[in-house]
């Protein structure tokens, strides 16, 4: 019985230290770059179990703005927090694991961004 106690005494603080943080997410997701902004940048996923939301992006670059008239409309789009200055290109795909929601940054309110939000963790390639 001593045994027995003593391997779970010695098991149970390994068993917190290796344990995944509550926002932690070992998947790797392909998605595609669709608008950088102060506010993070919107990617669509294009490959990955994470689903995101509708998103449509309203640009009128030759009046006021029309939120009648989307430009155009996104499936599976989030908000993705700390994507690399020199990795926003519109339009380029990433690979990336990621965590849930936005780590610690300055982000603007900008309004009409998709709710779900994530961080990149580790960019693949």
């Amino acid at each position: 019985m001593r045994t027995i106690l003593n391997f779970i005494l010695m098991v149970i603080p390994f068993v917190f230290e290796t344990g995944c943080t509550e926002n932690e997410v070992s998947e790797i997701v392909t998605a595609r770059i669709l608008k950088p902004t102060c506010g993070g940048t919107v990617m669509q996923i294009i490959n990955g179990s994470l689903k995101g939301e509708e998103w449509k992006f309203f640009a009128n670059l030759e009046g006021p703005f029309d939120s009648s008239s989307p430009a155009a409309t996104y499936e599976n789009a989030v908000l993705v927090g700390n994507v690399p200055l020199d990795r926003r290109v519109i339009g380029d795909t990433l690979q990336f694991s990621y965590i849930q929601g936005l780590t610690d940054g300055n982000y603007c309110e900008i309004g009409g961004l998709p709710k779900l939000t994530i961080s990149v963790e580790t960019l693949k390639n």
